[in-house]
C-alpha cells in the first residue's frame, strides 16, 4: 500500500528523467565535510514473484523517516528516510506479524527468517510479567498468555525506561519493555518478542533487542557510528559543519544489527524464507535481477555509472519487498548538476 503525503515523499524534480517504472528522486545531502551534495535514489516495489505492482501500491522514495499508522505500532519506525549518501551494508528489514502455527493460540513460538544461508529465529510469546510466588523475595517470571499473532516491533522487546527512575533506560531500545535499573519489579511486562538465542532470564539484559525491523539513528549501537567531534573541532570559529572525524558511514545502516549483510552476500538470485510472519507458514521467493543505469549530465561532463543496491525492505501484510538502489553525485556540486536520467538494462 502506498504511503500518505505525510510519510515525506516529494516531488519529482525536473532535472531528472526517470524511464523506469519505479520510484527516483534526486535528494539534496551534506557531504562529510559539511560540503552539499545529491544522492540519486531509485526504489523498486515489488510483489514476491517478481513483478511491479501498480504505481498506487508502490512505495515512494523518503526523505523522513516513517512510522506505522497502525494504532498498535505507532511508535515504531517502519522505514527509515533515504537521505543518505552511502551504506556500506545491505540492509535487510522485515516488517512484520508473527503468526502462531495453524493458526491456534498457543503461549510461545518461533518465528523466523533465511536469507541466503542464514537463519535467523525469533521467540515470541504471549503477554507476561513478573509475578511473586509462594512468598518469594524476588519476583519469576509469569506464564505466558496465549497468543495467535503479534507485531514484531521493538515495543515489544526487551528495553525501555526504568518505572521507578524515568531517567535511566536501555539504549539500544529505548521503546521496549522489561528494564529496570534494578532487581525485577513486580507486575513489569516482561519482553514478548526476543532472540530465539538470546532470550532474557531476569539477569543480563539480552545483547540486542529480538526484532526484524528498522532502528533509529539514535538508539544504539547505530547512534555511536555518528562519532563525537574532538576539542580541537569544536574549538573551530562557529558550529562545526563537517561530521565529526570519527563518525563511520555505518550510522546510515538502518537494519537491525543481525540484518547487516556484505554486499556478496543479498543481491540477484539470493533465497529468502519466511516462517511464520503471515498466515500462509511458509514465503519462499528469491530476490530478482534489476539492473539500472544512471546517467549524469553536469556542466562538465556527462557519464553513466549503475547504483548500488543496500536496502531490501520486505512487508508480508502487504504482500510486496522493495528493493532500494542508490548513486552519490561526488564530482558535482547541486547547482552544477544539469540532469539525471534513470533507465534500465
Amino acid at each position: 500500500m502506498p504511503l500518505p503525503a505525510r510519510a515525506g515523499a516529494f516531488h519529482r524534480p525536473r532535472m531528472l528523467d526517470n524511464l523506469t517504472p519505479f520510484a527516483a528522486e534526486i535528494l539534496p545531502l551534506t557531504g562529510p565535510r559539511g560540503q552539499a551534495q545529491s544522492v540519486v535514489v531509485v526504489k523498486a516495489t515489488l510483489d514476491f514473484q517478481g513483478r511491479a505492482v501498480s504505481a498506487e501500491r508502490a512505495l515512494p522514495v523518503l526523505r523522513a523517516p516513517v512510522f506505522f499508522d497502525d494504532p498498535a505500532r505507532l511508535h515504531d519506525l517502519r522505514m527509515d528516510s533515504d537521505v543518505h549518501g552511502h551504506k556500506p551494508l545491505v540492509d535487510v528489514i522485515v516488517n512484520a506479524i508473527a503468526h502462531a502455527p495453524r493458526g491456534k493460540a498457543v503461549p510461545q513460538f518461533e518465528a523466523g527468517l533465511r536469507v541466503g544461508a542464514q537463519h535467523l529465529a525469533l521467540r515470541v510469546s504471549g503477554a507476561r510479567r513478573w509475578q511473586r510466588r509462594w512468598g518469594g523475595a524476588v519476583p519469576a517470571i509469569g506464564a505466558a498468555e496465549p497468543v495467535r499473532q503479534l507485531p514484531l516491533i521493538y515495543s515489544l522487546a526487551y528495553g525501555g525506561t526504568d518505572p521507578k527512575r524515568p531517567e535511566q533506560f536501555w539504549p539500544a531500545n529505548p521503546s521496549g519493555i522489561g528494564f529496570s535499573a534494578g532487581p525485577p519489579v513486580e507486575g513489569l511486562p516482561l519482553p514478548q518478542v526476543e532472540w530465539a538465542d538470546d532470550r532474557y532470564a531476569g539477569k543480563a539484559p539480552p545483547a540486542l533487542p529480538g526484532g526484524f525491523g528498522a532502528c533509529p539513528i539514535h538508539w544504539m549501537p547505530r547512534r555511536a557510528w555518528l562519532g563525537s567531534y574532538a576539542a580541537d573541532e569544536l574549538a573551530a570559529k562557529g558550529l562545526p559543519a563537517a561530521l565529526p572525524a570519527s563518525a563511520d558511514a555505518r550510522a546510515a545502516n538502518s537494519a537491525h544489527p543481525r540484518l547487516q549483510f556484505g554486499p556478496d552476500q543479498v543481491g540477484p538470485g539470493t533465497a529468502i524464507e519466511l516462517h511464520h510472519l503471515s498466515e500462509e507458514g511458509l514465503v519462499r521467493f528469491e530476490l530478482p535481477l534489476l539492473t539500472f543505469d544512471i546517467t549524469v549530465t553536469t556542466r562538465d561532463k556527462v557519464y553513466t555509472v549503475q547504483p548500488r543496491f543496500d536496502t531490501l525492505t520486505i512487508e508480508p501484510e502487504h504482500a510486496h519487498l522493495v528493493l532500494t538502489f542508490r548513486h552519490r553525485v561526488d564530482d558535482a556540486a547541486p547547482e552544477d548538476l544539469l540532469g539525471v536520467r534513470v533507465h534500465m538494462h
